[in-house]
């Protein structure tokens, strides 16, 4: 499930919320901003291809490991 916040008063803990539980994405679009239509467009382009869900960054170097969890991954 993609989700998308629209306006500066949105609920982001809802919007992100919503999408993790559905291996969506989350996006938002802020008040006076024109870019709602990108975002759809970019939302249905994620929703054909698959998803990895679960990922995790980690960058070792020089005995230190920094770890990053990326949660769902999506191509582009």
């Amino acid at each position: 499930m993609h989700s998308f916040g629209i306006g500066n008063d949105c609920d982001r803990d809802l919007v992100e919320g919503t999408a993790k539980a559905g291996r969506g994405s989350a996006s938002f679009v802020r008040d006076n901003e024109n870019n709602l239509n990108k975002v759809v467009v970019q939302s249905l382009a994620r929703s054909v291809e698959p998803s990895l869900e679960q990922c995790s960054l980690t960058l070792s170097f020089k005995k230190t490991n920094l770890q990053e969890d990326l949660g769902e991954v999506f191509r582009n």
